[in-house]
């Protein structure tokens, strides 16, 4: 990871420490992403965590994902202001690494080709489960089939988990969200002991 990344558990109204968050990054003309877990479809590892994140009403508790540089200016804007706003820091967790199990199934050459391209050229920084082991069948006399068919001539079906760099894993991620034929579990964090 470039920079030590963090993810902050802040009591307050989900809106406005939403807002404050934005404003204080903005007025710190920070170039550091401001990442809320309810908006990037990211959860939590643990059963324990997700326990009390599932009772932890979003309106009181705002998880978000945010570089070590603008952890420290909220750290200290809160811990002046916190008390005046209502608002203060739950928790603190050092992100280790972030990882999401993916599917995809294709019924076209030209797309499984393109499917398997996206999870062969990985960043370095990213490693690909033992389970990914794409399955292609091709059945000749399915040829000239329609789009919707029950049958096709060309099948591709993989399965797997990338795990990694956060930042990494996010742009992955957001390339899958945007490919309709991949579907996409949660994005898992894993934090430092």
């Amino acid at each position: 990871m470039s920079a030590d990344q963090y993810e902050l558990v802040i009591t307050g109204h989900e809106d406005f420490v939403k807002g404050l968050l934005r404003g204080i990054a903005a007025g710190a003309r920070s170039s550091s992403r401001v990442m809320f877990n309810n908006e990037h479809n990211i959860t939590r590892t643990t059963i324990a965590k997700r326990i009390k994140e599932f009772f932890d009403a979003s309106s009181t508790h705002t998880h978000v994902i945010l570089n070590e540089s603008i952890v420290n200016l909220i750290e200290e804007v809160l811990s002046e202001e916190g008390e005046k706003l209502k608002v203060s820091i739950v928790s603190k967790l050092k992100l280790i690494s972030a990882s999401f199990t993916f599917k995809y199934t294709a019924y076209a050459e030209k797309h499984g080709k393109m499917l398997k391209s996206m999870f062969e050229d990985l960043s370095e920084s990213i490693s690909m489960s033992a389970d990914y082991d794409p399955q292609e069948s091709i059945y000749p006399e399915a040829k000239g089939a329609e789009g919707y068919a029950p049958e096709h001539d060309y099948e591709i079906n993989a399965k797997g988990t990338v795990t990694g760099d956060f930042n990494e894993i996010m742009k992955l991620y957001e390339r899958c969200d945007d490919e309709p034929l991949v579907k996409s579990e949660k994005i898992e964090l894993e934090f430092e002991k």
